[in-house]
Formats: structure tokens, C-alpha cells, sequence
């Protein structure tokens, strides 16, 4: 499909022109990013003290992405 079918489904759907200039400015800073090898993703997690339930115990240590 060409790009101006895409854009016309995409503005069907109530989007907006600002909407899609937004986006495109932001996929091609993601593009920049990776094309140049300097991309960083981070997690952060805010809870209230104490709240184990949730999180459980941040003393115990957290899950690995590695196998020992």
C-alpha cells in the first residue's frame, strides 16, 4: 500500500495531522539512534516503602536475564 492510503486509514481512524508528524519525528529519532549504535533503555519503578506485594523484596535481589 502507498504511503497516502496508510495516511488517509490512519486519519480515518481520528488522528490527527500533529499526531503524525509527532510520530514521524519520533521513529526517525529512533532510526538516528539505532543506525548510529547509541540507543540506552532504562526501567524505573517508584513505590512506597515497604511495599513487597507489589514488587516484592528489593533485598532479596531481582530476576536475571542469565541463567547460572
Amino acid at each position: 500500500m502507498a504511503a497516502a492510503s496508510k495516511l488517509s486509514e490512519i486519519l480515518a481512524l481520528g488522528f490527527d495531522e500533529k499526531f503524525m508528524r509527532t510520530w514521524e519525528c519520533y521513529f526517525d529519532y529512533c532510526a538516528a539512534c539505532f543506525k548510529s549504535r547509541n540507543v540506552g533503555n532504562y526501567q524505573v519503578v517508584f513505590s512506597r516503602l515497604g511495599n513487597f506485594g507489589a514488587l516484592g523484596d528489593p533485598y532479596e535481589g531481582f530476576p536475571s536475564a542469565y541463567s547460572y
